[in-house]
Parts: structure tokens; C-alpha cells; sequence
């Protein structure tokens, strides 16, 4: 949920406040129409996307049409930068450019969102259930978010001329710098031969720090928030306090309220957007980890108690643990619970026939293979076949116990490889080495054997039976 949302606004944050830079230098301007511009934008370059084939020509054709759109808003700021405020008037052809290039960055930013935003990944299955629905909630979220942020910033930021057209120039910049980066990218996959015109290195970091934009523009924000606070609100409230006449006192007093309000307005809002944004990098993008395993000794039996009680096996959760071999091979698996209402237990090795050793995770109530993300069953745990993880034959539980013998767990060492550094001897000369260390090893079965030198490790090949045994 949270990745439909916070690419929602990673994509549409720099069109909605640069359209918002735009209307602003327009006295009257309509609140549906720019709703209805956004929204019938943002539908048109989604089905663009779902309705044509995949090819690098479509996403070349799309990422130049958004950058002559970027690069029209730039020269439109130089051009008003350099023109004296008196010999600037806002026309019905201003406002009309206005409407299109607001049309046209919303439209582009939707073609690449929808490449992006995985539209068909928006529930696991073909009806309506509350994954879809809370996913298409937080895009609707997503969407007012963005139009409020447009609409802030043309209602009373008013910022001095010169600012103004700095900032549209300044954004509009940061929109081309990825933009160009990734037209550039395009052009070297369609194999058009300009490789050795274009800087490989500005294209590589333009195209990996677009993550970084957002940010930006929220910094942005924030700069022209406390130049508000000081430009406006804080003259306003000098005036109150050298104000004498009651009448306009209190005309100044209702004054300040409002750009109050309008100030933490917009904190909440870019504050809401930094957290979108910083939860979904920090926390929710994170592949999720293999919780550490708990490493046990063989018993005297030579087998592992788990105690079901004392490991808390009837949480639910899925307990991980970990057995090292005498050659120093880490052999993993867990405990898991297979029905609430049951005493029924999955024993398993933490690995798959399928995907390696790299193991699963429990996440509200799926168990997940970390190496290709395929929710298993938790029912069907224990049970061989499939991305489930591999069965540990032979355990047997007891009143308050679960044993594992040795030869269950040996059956298991074929399946991963992480090796830890332990003490081994030498089966031959019985000399005491660290696993890790040695130049000569030798594998007989599922087992590895080091040895000291050379002429040790000869010995035991020549016939490995015999050191064995003994």
C-alpha cells in the first residue's frame, strides 16, 4: 500500500508545485478546471501505457514530449525574469499555455508512473477485495494531496516577481536533469549510435538519484514557507502591535489568524509528503531479513530438545535455529505452528529444493520465501513439493518436547553453504586446526574433513574408510 502512494507522489510532487508556480501569476483561476485538467491527465497516460506495447521508441516518444515541455517552462521564466513587470500582462494565450503544459507534464509523469507504479499489481487476484480497495484509496489519497499542494501555492504565497520566476526557472531545471538523463538512456538502448557523444556518467546519476527530486522540492517548499512566515506573517503581526485604532486592529488580528492557518496548512501537507516519502525509503522499500537463528547443542542422545513451552511454539511465529556440523556447516531450520487451534507442528530445514538456502520469513500471516517471494501455506508446511521449504523426516514430538535427531539434521547439510569457523582435528594425525584456515580439505559424503598438510590429506584419500571408522 504504501508503494502505490509514496510513487504517486514521487512522480507528480514536481508538476503539482511547478503547475502551482504557474497559475499563481493569474488573479482568477478555477479550482475544477484544474482538477478536471489533472485527473483526465493522469487517466489518459495510464491507459496510454496499459494500451500500447512495451517499447523503447514509446518511451523515447513520452520522455520527449515531457522534456520540450520542461524546457518551454524554462524559456517561459527566462523570458519573464528579463521582461520589465510593467510590459508583462496576463493574457487569455498566458492562461491558455498555462493549461497546456499543466496538461502535458501531468500526462507525461502518468506514462512514466504507470511503468513504474505496477497498476496490475494492485490486487493479487481478478475480483475486488480489500487489498485493491485500501491500493486504489491511497491513490485517491495521493491525488488530493498533490492538487492541494498545487492549490496552496497559487492562493496566498504571494512571493516578490523576481522569486517567482527564479522558482519556476530553478524547478524546471531539476525536472530536465532526470528527464535529459533518461532520454539519453533511451537513445543508447535504441543503439543510435551517439555512445560516444553523451557522458555516460551524467547519465548514470541522473537516472539513480532520481529518487533525491522529491526531496528537493519539499526543501523547496519549506524555503518558501519561511519566507512567507518572515515576509508576511511576521509584518503582519508588527503592524498589530503598532497598530492604535481598535477597528483595524482587530482587521489585522483576523488577518494574522488566516495566515496562520495557511501556514500550518501547508507544514501539515509537506510534512505528510516527507513522511510518504522517508517511510516508504527507510522502512517499507527494505527487503525484509532473516530473523537471527538460535544456534543448539547435540545432546547426550545425540539429538535437539526444544522445549515447546519454554520456545513459545504456540504463538504462531516462525522460530528459527541452527545446528553446526563437526566440519563447521551451519545447517538451519525452523519450528512452526500449523493451525491455531491445534498441536500440530511444521519441523522443516530453512531452505528449498527451488530457490537455495536463503530461507523465509513470517510477515502478518504469511510465511514468505525470501528468494523468490512466494507466499506458502502455512497448512502445508512439513509437506514436500513446491517452493515449501524441505521437510526434516523423522523428529517426533512429545508432551512438552520436540526431538530432532542427529541423523534428521545431517540429511539437511546438502542444502546450504554457509561454513562457520570452528575447531577440527585432523582426522589423521589428530592435529587440532581452525576449519576456515586450512589449505587442505576433502569431502566424503555430506562431510568435510581438513587436515594439516599436505601428506595428511593424501593419507585419508588414498582410503578414507579407515579414518573413519576409527
Amino acid at each position: 500500500m504504501s508503494f502505490y502512494i509514496s510513487q504517486f507522489v514521487s512522480y507528480f510532487l514536481l508538476p503539482a508545485f511547478l503547475s502551482g508556480l504557474i497559475y499563481s501569476s493569474f488573479k482568477s483561476f478555477s479550482y475544477k478546471q484544474q482538477f478536471g485538467i489533472s485527473f483526465i491527465a493522469i487517466i489518459a497516460g495510464s491507459t496510454l501505457f496499459l494500451s500500447i506495447p512495451w517499447q523503447q521508441k514509446w518511451v523515447l516518444m513520452l520522455t520527449t514530449l515531457a522534456l520540450l515541455t520542461y524546457i518551454s517552462i524554462f524559456l517561459y521564466g527566462i523570458w519573464l525574469f528579463f521582461t520589465p513587470n510593467n510590459k508583462i500582462s496576463v493574457s487569455s494565450s498566458a492562461y491558455l499555455f498555462a493549461k497546456i503544459v499543466h496538461f502535458l507534464m501531468f500526462f507525461c509523469a502518468s506514462y512514466l508512473w504507470a511503468r513504474i507504479g505496477q497498476l496490475s499489481m494492485l490486487s493479487s487476484t481478478s475480483v475486488i477485495n480489500s487489498d485493491m480497495i485500501l491500493n486504489i484509496l491511497v491513490l485517491i489519497l495521493g491525488f488530493i494531496l498533490i492538487l492541494l499542494l498545487g492549490f496552496f501555492l497559487q492562493e496566498k504565497i504571494n512571493i516578490p516577481r523576481k522569486l517567482y520566476y527564479i522558482s519556476i526557472i530553478f524547478v524546471s531545471i531539476m525536472a530536465i536533469l532526470p528527464l535529459s538523463g533518461e532520454w539519453m538512456l533511451v537513445m543508447v538502448k535504441l543503439n543510435t549510435h551517439l555512445l560516444s557523444i553523451f557522458n555516460l556518467s551524467y547519465i548514470a546519476k541522473t537516472v539513480y538519484y532520481i529518487w533525491v527530486y522529491p526531496y528537493f522540492i519539499l526543501c523547496f517548499c519549506f524555503a518558501l514557507i519561511i519566507f512567507y512566515w518572515k515576509s508576511q506573517l511576521k509584518k503582519s503581526q508588527s503592524d498589530f502591535s503598532s497598530q492604535k485604532d481598535p477597528i483595524k486592529k482587530r482587521l489585522v488580528l483576523a488577518s494574522i489568524k488566516k495566515k496562520k492557518n495557511y501556514l500550518y496548512r501547508m507544514l501539515a501537507l509537506i510534512s505528510a509528503f516527507l513522511i510518504i516519502l522517508i517511510w516508504w525509503d527507510l522502512v517499507a522499500s527494505k527487503p525484509a531479513e532473516r530473523s537471527p537463528a538460535k544456534q543448539q547443542i547435540m545432546a547426550a542422545d545425540n539429538a535437539i530438545h526444544l522445549n515447546i513451552e519454554n520456545e513459545k511454539f504456540r504463538d504462531g511465529n516462525l522460530h528459527r535455529f541452527s545446528w553446526v556440523a563437526s566440519d563447521g556447516k551451519e545447517v538451519r531450520f525452523f519450528v512452526i505452528r500449523l493451525y491455531p487451534d491445534q498441536e500440530k507442528y511444521g519441523v522443516v530445514f530453512d531452505s528449498c529444493m527451488l530457490c537455495g538456502d536463503a530461507g523465509y520469513v513470517k510477515i502478518n500471516n504469511d510465511v514468505i520465501c525470501l528468494a523468490c517471494g512466494v507466499h506458502i501455506f502455512i497448512p502445508s508446511i512439513g509437506r514436500a513439493g513446491g517452493c515449501n521449504p524441505i521437510p526434516i523426516n523423522n523428529w517426533t514430538k512429545t508432551a512438552d518436547e520436540i526431538v530432532i535427531t542427529k541423523k534428521a539434521l545431517e540429511k539437511g547439510l546438502r542444502y546450504f553453504d554457509t561454513v562457520l569457523s570452528i575447531d577440527v582435528t585432523d582426522p589423521v594425525n589428530g592435529k587440532h586446526l581452525i576449519n576456515t584456515e586450512t589449505d587442505y580439505q576433502y569431502q566424503y559424503g555430506t562431510k568435510t574433513y581438513f587436515f594439516s598438510d599436505e601428506a595428511s590429506y593424501e593419507t585419508f584419500r588414498n582410503n578414507p574408510l579407515k579414518y573413519i571408522e576409527e
